[in-house]
């Protein structure tokens, strides 16, 4: 049902609103512009009501469209009433109205002059450096006194940390290993391709490090492009 809004005049100076169908988003609601039509037309009223007896549904559209009458009643000083609105709609207009803004909540926009942006980057600067000297002086600190005998520590606490740094440290160490072995072999692949040895790709993962040291060496003393992953392959197939 079309939702509908409608107006009667009581002779003893109160606009009443009676609303009824369903009052929902997917329905052309009415707008609120025609009670300030009809308040100004009449003679002064004291307060509006609402009857929402033929009311069959409604939602948020519903409390924007009293959102908007309460707004304008205040205006002119005309005073609103929600016993005739349903519970949970009077229930939320209560809430709405309770939370007002306050004019310093909302930070305005300040504009810093170039040099205070840079005084404040310099302090920061310095500020981090400053943290950072101080976080090697006391590790320098205390491995003085750890070699000096001095350092005062728990050594059952030394053995803790060395076995979570090594013996429980390999299931993450070898995960770590395997991801990175996968990267260097989607990337290998994609640029072996262009020259067509796709079938040293498990070279290039297996001897990440030997194959590129030789390959440097290869490059500044032999002349050879491409390293030594290239140096044990067949030259002509690696052309075709």
């Amino acid at each position: 049902m079309q939702p509908h809004v409608s107006f009667f005049h009581v002779n003893d100076g109160t606009f009443q609103i009676c609303l009824s169908g369903e009052w929902k988003k997917e329905y052309t609601l009415p707008s609120a512009d025609n009670i300030k039509e009809q308040l100004q037309a009449g003679s002064p009223f004291k307060k509006v009501t609402f009857d929402t007896k033929d009311l069959t549904g409604w939602d948020s559209s519903l409390l924007t469209y009293l959102i908007k009458v309460i707004e304008y009643c205040s205006a002119i000083n005309v005073m609103v009433e929600d016993q005739g609105l349903p519970p949970g709609a009077s229930r939320l207009l209560s809430l709405a109205s309770a939370i007002t803004e306050h004019r310093d909540a909302r930070r305005e926009a300040v504009k810093i002059s170039f040099f205070a942006r840079v005084g404040s980057v310099a302090l920061s600067y310095w500020r981090t450096n400053l943290e950072t000297m101080t976080f090697i002086g006391d590790v320098s600190i205390a491995f003085m006194k750890l070699l000096s005998g001095k350092a005062r520590f728990r050594r059952r606490d030394l053995f803790l940390i060395m076995q979570e740094c090594g013996v429980q440290a390999l299931p993450i160490v070898s995960l770590i290993s395997a991801l990175v072995g996968l990267i260097l072999a989607f990337i290998g692949a994609i640029q072996l391709k262009i020259f067509g040895v796709q079938i040293y790709v498990a070279s290039l993962v297996r001897y990440r490090h030997g194959p590129c040291a030789r390959g440097s060496h290869d490059r500044h003393h032999h002349g050879w492009p491409y390293g030594g992953i290239f140096r044990c392959t067949d030259w002509n197939y690696a052309g075709k």
